[in-house]
This record gives structure tokens, sequence and C-alpha cells, in this order.
């Protein structure tokens, strides 16, 4: 685990360049900045690399800290420290200042005998001295913790700060903002001081989510992403709280730790024993807690509940909100809660549950639930939790309502009740719906198989329905877990005559939809016009809906203008109908249409129709809603919108389950290859493997990206091993031996070797796979024919890599047919590529090629395609860079190293990691046909990109 304090300055370049700016580093000004934040949350962190900067810059620094002495602090403390380190520093300054001021000696150690200065005497000595040290250089003067200073430092403070403006003095006072109570003496003095002119007052916000996982991450790598995720909300943006946290994960503890219980409750101990009461009863009743339910809870008068409460919210323990009370932080929360014995938590559970009986307004039955159950009464928390699931479905909490429903599932079972065809098979089917609609797929899965296995042989036929009805419906919605045909088949075998008819006609529509994953056009289409006839026949809107998707679908391939209609009709019918999840699967359908006919444009809007769609729906995790949001940034890919593609594929601000945040980074993969390895290809791709029968899209997307992003990196056998791995899942998936993934992989893989010039023995076998995958498709759109053209062009510059008898003229129509192909789909990246080659085919044939070669790096180079420059730049065609080239941040990054920097004090000065740096640079060296940083910096001077140094 990382040191806390050093490395990365996480989630802080903003305000350090604000209080950088404020107070005028490195151009001194004389300004004073007041700097405030809750403990822990990074004060002293950006002081000191502040005052490194400063350092750096040539400032001198002196630092000097308040101490907590329980009231009785040291007058003058932090400057005593100060005074003293200047004296060991620049004795001969501090002995000269000393002469002409002798009140400085108060603050040298040692005796200092004689009378003790004047106020006024003290600061013109202390103010001598910085003047005298700033004549030399800039001095920055850091007090930290000025929460405890005592009054005399106080006194002096302020002093120092009214005589700032046009000295080459500036000062940084922090403090803590939550321990100014109401009589805290430096409440007064903070708007005081910032009141005086050059003085300025800011503060630390916490850190966001997303900076605080990055801290997680690099203080400990290797965490669970669910350990992540609970650090992150248990942490609140708190840095210190952060580091403790993992700290504990890393020793596999869930609670907090001892010591920082203890400084959490340690600011307790002043309270009076009414305001502790209170903030007992608090933590029981959760982080916020409403002062109605608080007068019924609590064991205090009124009088001494409001009076109790006051004095808490002035310790900035709690706050107060229009008709509620809540910690100031949650950590604080579990201490107090963690610290209460058993018997003590039951008592106030108990109390909570009854003050919670009847009432109806909106989260009270999770509220009763939780304390029913804490409360040991299964008999109000049973259904309670039902409510509550209820409840969080109701409003689109998908994944709070398959918590409810687990807990009331645990609770069932707690009481006894081992009937699976009873109270349990309605729970269970409700807990399914809910984690399908979450996107925790799996999960609804395993409990309806569990189920169905559990279920006795003389089951109602009508409820073993049900179950086999929802779980062909999960299956159809999963790869690799088993075959809802199957399933559908043996519950149409043993149907009853008088099973319900709203059942039969979604078993129906689901036995088709069975079939059309299967490939089974003639059966699929059978079943749907059944379910299409009888659910006409009795008024199913949802289940009429879903059956002439799949009717639709069937279109593909012979009738795209009838399937498109067919698809615009029932998206609108499920919509009117609010069949979310049918919707959901006609809009992406309607995408993966357009996009198969190579209207990616229109694809485009589709998919982010849809994908908005489902989160205002409250289904932004469900499979279709996924699904929809990975092929939108796919087709972003694919038509050069590489920003868009990216912001698709990030989850920042986002809290997604496991399943879809490894589908959507799978997608990245393709932005990673394209702009060029930055490290960590090796780990995302291994940790994404474990995904793979889980979703052959993903790996299909893992299998694509990786060829080129270890073939790139010359570890052809591990792309070749790559390559047959995902092909393997893919037919296993697909239950088809020449799925038409087929053509692309197979492309990426020739290619990679052709362009390293090593023979590939399977080529041929690859070339055939490719064309039989074509064949055996029932339509050909432009992606197919452009990947197919692509297939021949690489293998012939392989054969021709390595020796074989290829024409020139067969080459060079080869790869304008393949660089047409992909312009035709409107691929610009892969067309890019192909005209790339076409150039290197033509100048090796005596044929010219520069206009393409310049027009694959014009797009390269908007791209920030790193190793397709590199591959254009060695063609060797020279063309005088514009300046357009270089990004805003890559030039800002070369003008650095020009400067002599390296990686690491670039970074420092841009706030990016070095890591960051190094991709910056990469891109910039294959601009500029470049092989070392000082060839980037030479040929960019040269080019009139950067001023001469």
């Amino acid at each position: 685990m990382a040191a806390p304090g050093q490395g990365e300055l996480v989630g802080r370049a903003a305000d350090l360049a604000r209080v950088e700016e404020l107070l005028g580093v490195p151009a001194p000004a004389g300004r004073g900045v007041l700097l405030a934040g809750d403990a822990g949350v990074g004060k002293t962190r950006l002081a000191d690399e502040l005052r490194a900067r400063a350092g750096d810059a040539g400032w001198r620094v002196l630092v000097g800290h308040c101490l907590d002495f329980g009231g009785d602090s040291l007058p003058h403390l932090p400057f005593a420290e100060i005074v003293g380190a200047a004296a060991d520093d620049v004795p001969g300054a501090v002995a000269a200042v000393q002469e002409q001021h002798p009140a400085l000696v108060a603050l040298l150690p040692g005796d200092s005998g004689g009378r003790a200065p004047s106020r006024p005497e003290l600061v013109d000595a202390v103010w001598a001295l910085l003047r005298r040290l700033g004549a030399e250089r800039p001095v920055l003067l850091v007090v930290e913790d000025a929460h405890w200073a005592d009054a005399s430092t106080r006194g002096l403070l302020g002093h120092l700060l009214a005589r700032l403006p046009g000295s080459p003095v500036s000062v940084l006072v922090t403090y803590r903002a939550e321990d100014l109570h109401r009589r805290h003496p430096l409440r007064a003095d903070v708007p005081t001081w910032a009141r005086l002119a050059g003085v300025s007052r800011t503060a630390l916000a916490p850190l966001g989510s997303e900076d605080v996982r990055r801290l997680v991450q690099a203080l400990r790598t290797g965490l669970p992403d669910g350990v992540v995720e609970r650090i992150v909300e248990r942490a609140e943006g708190n840095a210190f709280f952060t580091e403790e946290l993992v700290a504990a994960a890393g020793s596999g503890e869930r609670a907090l730790s001892a010591d920082l219980a203890d400084l959490l409750l340690l600011r307790l101990d002043a309270l009076s024993a009414p305001a502790r009461t209170l903030l007992r009863t608090l933590a029981v009743g959760g982080r916020e807690t409403s002062h109605a339910l608080l007068e019924v809870v609590a064991e205090l008068p009124d009088g001494e509940l409001d009076a109790a409460a006051r004095e808490a919210v002035d310790a900035h323990v709690l706050t107060a909100g229009a008709d509620t009370y809540a910690f100031r932080h949650a950590l604080l929360a579990e201490a107090v809660y963690d610290d209460l014995l058993p018997g003590e938590r039951v008592r106030w559970h108990r109390r909570y549950a009854a003050a919670l009986a009847g009432a109806t307004r909106p989260g009270s039955a999770a509220e009763l639930a939780r304390h029913a159950s804490a409360a040991h009464d299964t008999a109000t928390a049973l259904p309670a939790s039902v409510r509550a699931g209820d409840e969080a479905a109701g409003v689109g909490g998908f994944a709070e309502a398959l918590l409810h429903y687990e807990h009331a599932l645990e609770l069932l079972a707690e009481g006894g009740d081992a009937d699976p065809a009873g109270e349990q098979l309605d729970l269970v089917v409700r807990a399914a719906a809910a984690a399908v609609s979450a996107g925790e797929l799996h999960r609804g899965v395993v409990l309806l198989r569990d189920l169905l296995a559990r279920l006795p042989e003389d089951a109602d036929p009508a409820r073993r329905t049900l179950v086999v009805v929802e779980l062909a419906a999960a299956l159809l919605l999963v790869d690799g877990v088993a075959d809802p045909v199957e399933l559908t088949s043996t519950a149409l075998e043993r149907a009853p005559d008088d099973l319900p008819g709203e059942l039969r006609a979604r078993l129906l529509a689901l036995h088709a939809r069975g079939w059309l994953g299967r490939g089974r056009q003639e059966d699929a289409a059978d079943w749907a016009l059944r379910a299409v006839e009888l659910a006409t026949e009795l008024e199913l809107p949802a289940v009429l809906v879903d059956a002439r998707t799949t009717l639709a679908r069937l279109q593909f391939a012979t009738a795209g203008g009838e399937a498109e209609a067919g698809l615009l009709t029932s998206t609108a019918a499920a919509r009117a109908a609010g069949d979310v999840g049918t919707e959901l699967r006609g809009g992406f359908s309607l995408g993966t249409l357009h996009y198969e006919q190579g209207r990616l444009a229109q694809a485009q809007q589709d998919l982010s129709t849809i994908t908005a769609r489902a989160v205002e729906a409250h289904q932004p995790w469900a499979p279709y809603a996924i699904s929809s949001r990975v092929l939108a940034a796919l087709v972003a890919y694919v038509r050069g919108e590489w920003e868009e593609a990216g912001r698709l594929v990030s989850l920042e601000g986002e809290q997604a389950p496991p399943l879809p945040q490894a589908v959507l980074a799978a997608a990245g993969l393709y932005l990673l290859a394209g702009r060029g390895d930055d490290g960590s290809a090796a780990g995302r791709l291994s940790e994404l493997r474990r995904w793979w029968d889980h979703d052959s899209l993903l790996a299909l997307n893992c299998t694509a990206a990786g060829i080129d992003l270890l073939g790139d990196r010359g570890e052809l056998e591990a792309a070749a091993a790559l390559h047959g791995d995902g092909v393997r899942v893919l037919r296993a998936a697909w239950a088809d031996e020449h799925p038409g993934a087929l053509v692309r992989l197979s492309a990426l893989l020739l290619g990679q070797y052709a362009t390293a010039g090593v023979a590939l023995t399977p080529a041929a076998a690859l070339v055939a796979d490719a064309e039989l995958a074509v064949a055996a498709a029932t339509r050909t759109g432009p992606e197919a024919r452009a990947w197919l053209a692509r297939v021949h062009a690489e293998h012939l510059r392989l054969q021709h890599a390595t020796g074989g008898p290829v024409s020139a003229d067969e080459l060079v129509a080869a790869w304008e047919e393949a660089a047409s192909r992909s312009a035709e789909f409107g691929h610009v990246f892969e067309t890019a590529r192909s005209q790339a080659r076409l150039a290197a085919v033509l100048r090796a044939t005596g044929r010219g090629g520069a206009e393409q070669a310049a027009a694959a790096e014009a797009v390269a180079a908007r791209l920030g395609a790193a190793p397709l420059l590199r591959e254009v730049a060695a063609l060797g065609f020279r063309s005088a860079p514009s300046a357009e080239l270089l990004t805003a941040r890559e030039r800002e990054v070369l003008e650095l190293v020009a400067q002599g920097l390296s990686n690491r004090e670039v970074g420092q000065r841009l706030f990016i990691s070095a890591k960051t740096v190094s991709v910056h640079l990469s891109n910039v060296m294959a601009k500029l046909g470049a092989a070392s940083r000082t060839e980037a910096v030479f040929r960019a001077q040269r080019a009139g990109l950067l001023a001469p140094g």
C-alpha cells in the first residue's frame, strides 16, 4: 500500500492552482489565503504540495504548526517554530534582525530573560525578519491548524496579514471549518482577516467520487470493485477516511479500525449527556432522522431534545435540515452505532419500529423493515421488506428492490416457510424481475433456476409455468448459461389445457424468441404467429408487441423496409402499453437494423434515443439498455467520433453492476487500441477474460481490440491465441460454426502478421472461414463486405511480405477495393488504415501513394491514433506539419519537454500523471515521425509548431 500523503495529488489540481494564484506563486504578490476544510479532507496534503512547488520556484518556505493542548496552548507556538527554523537555516539574518529588534529573542529557543515584549514589538520583530528574508527571495509562510491557535498567535497573525500588500511575503493559514463552533474565537477572526486587502478565503470541498476511486487505486491496487465502491460511499470524499478504510480493507476488515473509531468518538467527549444520548438515537436511526421521529423515539424531554440538538449542531457533529438532523459524516454515525452495546441497539431499534408502524410516507417501509429486523421482529420485518421492494420498484429503484426482496426471502426462510410453491415463489419472481431490470441478469437466473429445481412434482402447473416463463425470459438475455428453447419446449409439452391464456401467450412468444436466437427462422416465425393470434384474441398488448418485434427481426434479412416499419410500430406500441422491456428491445433492434444497413448516423440516433429512454425509465443497466449504449459507442467509434465513444463507455459519476461495467470496458478497448496502449492493455484484457462466457459481444470486442493491442506490441503468438479463444467462445455462444464476426477477426489477425512480415500457418484457413461466414449469412451488409475485402487484401499483403508470388496489380487492386469498401461502410479509422496500406503498396510499386498517405495521416492525427501515425511515418512520405497537427495539451507537454523537464516534472506542472505525459509524448512522436523526445522537439521547432529554444 502506498504511504499516505505521498505520490500524486489526487483530485486537487484545480484547488492547488487556485491557491497558487491567490498567493501569487510563483510570482510574489504579498497575499494571504485562509484555507478551510474538514479534518482529513486534504488541507495538509495540498499545503505540502504548495510548499514543494514554491520551493521549486525559488521561494523560501517557513512552516509553523498550531497544536491542541486542551485549551492551554503555548503562546506564539507556530511563530516560535518558524523563527527557530530560520535561526538554524540563516542564523546571520536572524541575528541581524534580533540586534535591531530584541523582542525576537522571545521566539527563539532557550530562556529569553528580561521582560516580555509587547505585542507591537513582537509584530515588528517578526515582520522585520520576514522582510529581511524576503529581500533575498520570496517568502511563503504557512501556519497550519489555526483552529488550535492561542489568542497571542491569532493576534500576531492578524497584524502580519494586514501588512502583506506590496511585500515579498505571502501567508497560507489552514484551519478546520467544522471546529469553529459559535463561541470559537477564530470564528470572528476569519471574516475580519478576509476583509483585509490581499487576503482571500477559500475552502476545500470533499473529493468527488471519481477522485476517491483514483485515490483508492493509488493507495492499493487489486481491491475488488465492490470493495472500492463501498469505500467511496463511506469515505464521502474525505482523503484521510479513504486511507483508513483502504488500510482496513487490505487486512480484510469491514468495520472501522479502532484508531479511526477512537478519533471520531473523541469529538463527542466534550458534549453533554443529553447530546450524547441524542447522537446514539440518531446513529440507530441512520444517517438522517426527522425531528418528529426523534420526539417519539428519543428518551429526552422536549426542552432537552432541542438543547441537545443545538449543542451537537454548534459542535459541527450534526447538521440541521428543514425538519431533520443528520451526522456531518456517515463514518461518525458508524462509530457511534458500533460503540453501542448489543442490548442498547435492540432496544433502540424496537422503539424505532414501534414509532414507524403504520407509517405510509415513501421510504417508511424500508425503515420499518430495517429496524424490525434488527429488533428480531420477523413478523413485522417480512411484510415491510416486501412492501419496501414494491415501493422501490415502483419508482425505478430496481437494485434497491432486489435487496429488499432478497431480505424478505431470508426472513421467510428464518421463519420456517420452506414451501417453494407458496409465498417464496411470488417473492423470487419479483426479485428476479428486479434483478434483470437492475442489470444483475445472472442473479435473476440463479434465483429462478434454484426455485424451479426445488418445486415439487405435484406443484400447481400454472405456478410452475410462471417460473419457466420468467426463467426463459431471463435466459434469452444472457449467454452461455442454458438453452431457453429446451425449457420452453418442455413447458409447452406439459402445459395443461386450462393453463391461463396470458401465461400460454407469453410462453409462445418466448419460444419464438428462442428459435430466433438459434437461427431457426421458420420455427421462430411459426411460434411468433401463434403468439400474435392468441395475444390478439385475449387483448394482451405487451405479448402482442413482443411477438411482432420477433417477426420484424425475422424480416432483417429479406425485407429491410418492412422490418423497419414493423419495429417502429412495435416500439411505439410497447411504449403506449407501458412495456419498457419490449420498448428497449424494439429500439435496440431498430438501431441494429440501421447499423447492418450501413445507415450509421440513423443507427446512432436510434441507439442514443433508446439509451436515454432507459435512463428515463430508471433502467440504465437493463439488458437492451446497456446493449444500446455499447452499440452507440461502437457506432461513434466507427464514425470517427472517438470523444463521443469515450463518453459513452465512461462510467464517471455512475455506479453500474459488474457485468455492465465489464461490457463498457470491453468496448473501450477499441479506443485504447486505436490510440495506442498506455500500458494498461494486458491488465484490462486479463480482467475482462472472466466475463467472456457471460456476454458474447464482450468477448468479441475483447478479441478484436486485443488482436491489435497485442499485435502492435509484437506479441503475435498471444494475438493468435486470443483469436482462437475468441472464435471458440463465439461459435459456442451463437451455435454457429461460421458467425459473421469471424470475418473481422480474420482480417485483423492477418493484418498483424502481415505488418510483422511473419508467416501465419493457418492464413488460408482464416480466409476460408471468412468467406464461408459471408456465404452463410442470409443477408450481407456493407460492414461484412468491407471486412471480407480487407481479409483478401491482408492475405495478399502477408503473402507478399513473406515472399509469396503476388503480382503488384493484384495487390494494388485488393487494397483499392478494401479502402473503397471501408469508406462505403463509413468506418473512418479502418478506411484510413486501408489508405495507409494502399499507400505502402503504391510506393513499393513506384505508383506514388503520397495522396493516400496524407489522407490517412490527417485522419490519424485528428483521432490521436498513434499506431497508425507511426505506420504512415514509416512510409517515408514527408509533409509539412500543420498548426492543427498537435492538440493544445500535446503542445503544452512538448513545450515543457523542450525546457528540459522530465515526464514526472511535466506531470507536476500540468497536474497529470507521468504515465499520461508518456502517452501524449508517444502521440506527438508518432505525429511528427520522431524516434525520440529530442527529435520531436527539433521537428516541432523546425515546423514552426514550437518557438525555437
